[in-house]
């Protein structure tokens, strides 16, 4: 009985060890998730915001050739 009870308690051991392990790995892998997204977070704000201003440019100039052509 006194041996089955060691038994258990070095498995109950075992156990919390190895939960404890998960947990820290989950903690690790979560972290590099909310890491990576938020490096492409700020790379695609970055993208948009070229983005937008090449459309403002191009804007412009289509305002350009409009005024110009009215010009000739």
């Amino acid at each position: 009985m006194k041996q089955q009870l060691k038994e258990l308690k070095v498995l109950q051991n075992d156990a919390d060890i190895a939960r404890d392990r998960a947990k820290e790995e989950l903690i690790n892998i979560e972290k590099s998730i909310y890491a990576d997204r938020r490096a492409r977070d700020i790379e695609l704000q970055g993208v948009r915001r070229e983005a937008d201003e090449k459309r403002q440019q191009q804007e412009l100039f289509q305002r350009r050739i409009v005024r110009l052509s009215f010009c000739v």
